[in-house]
């Protein structure tokens, strides 16, 4: 019985991928290839706690434009890429339920 348990504990111990590590990688692999963040100031790709939405993942990055509206722009084509990106990880991007959706979902059923 103990010959057969060798090695156990460092399968079971040993580093894993997981969808969400890989996933976080990847933005920062994203962010950090692009030509609108600033490496020279903090940069944080972070997985918050957990909640019964989810798991939030932070992205916290200073770009390097400074004009408003192309700085919202490039938020939101951010946003756009990582929300339709996410499904390849196997994550899915949560929205809490309105009172909208909720009677536009009640009146098709």
């Amino acid at each position: 019985m103990v010959k057969s348990n060798e090695g156990i504990e460092e399968y079971y111990n040993q580093r894993r991928l997981t969808n969400i590590g890989t996933f976080k990688k990847y933005l920062e692999n994203y962010l950090l290839a692009s030509d609108f963040v600033n490496p020279e100031m903090t940069f944080i790709v972070r997985q918050l706690q957990s909640n019964e939405k989810g798991v939030p993942i932070e992205v916290y990055f200073f770009c390097n434009e400074q004009t408003w509206a192309k700085y919202e722009q490039i938020q939101s084509d951010i946003f756009d890429h990582f929300f339709a990106i996410a499904p390849e990880f196997g994550l899915q991007v949560f929205q809490t339920v309105s009172g909208r959706s909720l009677t536009r979902t009640i009146q098709h059923s």
